[in-house]
């Protein structure tokens, strides 16, 4: 029982608290979710994940900018934001993408970010006190650790600070003098770096002409010491470099954006046309977050905003407005991503939720067919007997969208075990609307509804009904639009009619504005609305 209370709370927060995109409720609702959130990238469209915002990505972006000689757009706005981060502080790090990465490793994409943007350092005195701090953790220099000082280096010279006035700076340089046969590449290219040592690589030449990650990184720190020794030479082929600048510039996920700086410097400046470069700024001018940073080009389109934008331009008559053909490729590169799986979980059965209520808003019934079929294999195949309420309220929702009766998911093993939690929640006192909207899920799915089950839902939801015809989680208390939703899913499937007050009341939190600004409230709304319609 503590399991089905604890999955209660979770639709409740799936349903209010999942999104914070705010959007604007004035006349220009739709067109500024176009202008703001739409994106189309070769072939495929959505709307653009606002949270996907990562420094690491920022600073390989932001060197490939400057790197090809392109404008950086909004340099302004994003030197303001880079300069308001606390790097220092964990949370800060947490919603910059930096969450688990080491203090040094953060604190160095952090300065060279400002080094790029050719700005000056503030909060200096912090970052000492944590690289102090991180000094005193890895102990004094020696072979074992060496790497690790390589980094710290590294930072007070992005703090522009002498080397010789770093106190352990000469002990450090001894050892990687003692262990050159043995040290990394990155070590090793130290040594070049502070003129400590020339030739230091040898009369090494080195051609890339595959995507060796590896061998890519070693050529750039070999190149970069070896720019004034012309018998050290490293080459790539600029093949190699177009194909994959034109993968990254399509988001391709396995191009990584320091590997693709590393290319790009490796090639000749000339050899990369200017048609490669109007593509790679007419792509990332568009991906820039916020007017402050990039994200991961693996989730630069995100489904729910996706799925609740359309929703809205949807009700406005505004779908013209995008490539839906292009959307449809989003979704459907998204499906295949899922239907690839071997098992799926609670997530994935989000995402199918999602899928199947994005293409219901565009019609696209040869998915939605797709959708319901992978569901029927995954009940099949499951060696799950307790269902979870999440679970039970995605797999309605598909049934609603999909017009299939919600029973036939599942198979009779499941009906039988989960007969215990329908002889619980039937015979507790003073439960919550919620609590009804879960029992007549396990009801449903067991096809244990009679008419006398119909007559006493009518008889239960008057109860929690409030007279402008919103749904309260308990009786006397305020309505809530979660649990109005979930009666409107409840009474759709049912083909019951819904309350004559509950069709006005979505319209009347329109009208009077009486809701917050959250993408996915209005969604929540809309969807609700067009049930409600379908009813009638």
């Amino acid at each position: 029982m503590n399991k089905i209370i604890i999955c209660l709370l979770v639709i409740s927060m799936i349903l209010i608290g999942c999104s914070k995109d705010e959007i604007q409720q004035d006349i220009n609702f739709s067109q500024d979710l176009i202008s703001e959130k739409y994106l189309e990238l070769n072939h495929i469209a959505g709307f653009k994940n606002e949270h996907n915002i990562s420094l690491y990505h920022t600073l390989w972006i932001l060197k490939m900018y400057k790197l090809l000689g392109i404008s950086i757009p909004d340099y302004g706005s994003i030197s303001r934001w880079i300069l308001s981060i606390d790097v220092t502080e964990k949370k800060q790090r947490e919603e910059v993408g930096l969450t688990g990465l080491p203090m040094q490793d953060s604190i160095q994409i952090y300065l060279e970010i400002l080094d790029t943007l050719d700005i000056s350092i503030k909060k200096s005195e912090q970052i000492i006190l944590e690289i102090r701090k991180i000094e005193e953790l890895i102990g004094p220099v020696n072979s074992d650790n060496v790497t690790e000082y390589s980094k710290l280096l590294n930072i007070y010279k992005l703090l522009d600070i002498e080397t010789n006035k770093v106190k352990w700076s000469e002990t450090y340089f001894s050892i990687l003098k003692d262990n050159i046969r043995d040290l990394s590449t990155y070590n090793k290219s130290q040594l070049g770096v502070y003129n400590l040592m020339s030739n230091v690589f040898g009369d090494k030449k080195i051609h890339i002409s595959s995507l060796d990650f590896r061998k890519i990184s070693e050529a750039f720190l070999i190149k970069e010491i070896s720019k004034a020794k012309p018998d050290n030479v490293v080459t790539i082929d600029q093949g190699l470099v177009k194909k994959a600048l034109k993968e990254f510039i399509n988001l391709n996920p396995s191009m990584d954006p320091q590997i693709m700086f590393y290319m790009l410097s490796l090639s000749e400046k000339e050899q990369i046309d200017s048609k490669d470069r109007k593509e790679f700024s007419k792509t990332f001018d568009a991906l820039l977050i916020q007017k402050k940073a990039w994200g991961d080009n693996s989730k630069v389109l995100d489904l729910d905003t996706t799925y609740f934008s359309l929703e809205i331009l949807r009700h406005y008559g505004k779908l013209n407005s995008i490539n839906t053909t292009s959307i449809n490729k989003y979704l459907d590169n998204y499906l295949g991503s899922i239907q690839s799986l071997e098992t799926l979980g609670l997530g994935e059965m989000f995402s199918l939720r999602t899928l199947a209520l994005s293409y219901d808003v565009l019609e696209n019934r040869k998915s939605l067919k797709t959708i319901k079929n992978i569901v029927f294999q995954k009940m099949k195949n499951s060696k799950e007997e307790n269902l979870d309420p999440v679970t039970l309220d995605c797999i309605l929702t598909i049934a609603i969208v999909t017009n299939t009766e919600f029973n036939l998911f599942f198979p009779d093993h499941m009906k039988v075990k989960n007969k215990e939690v329908i002889d619980d929640l039937s015979v507790k006192k003073g439960k919550s609307f919620q609590e009804v909207y879960i029992l007549y899920l396990y009801k449903l799915m067991s096809d244990e509804l009679s008419s006398e089950d119909l007559n006493k839902l009518i008889e239960l939801t008057s109860v929690f009904l409030n007279k402008e015809g919103g749904i309260s989680s308990y009786s006397g208390e305020q309505p809530t639009i979660s649990d109005t939703y979930n009666y409107v899913k409840l009474t759709s499937y049912l083909n019951l009619q819904v309350n004559e007050a509950t069709k006005n009341y979505f319209g009347s939190l329109i009208e009077k504005g009486d809701v917050n600004s959250e993408l996915i409230t209005w969604g929540i709304i809309f969807n609700s609305i067009r049930l409600i319609k379908k009813e009638t």
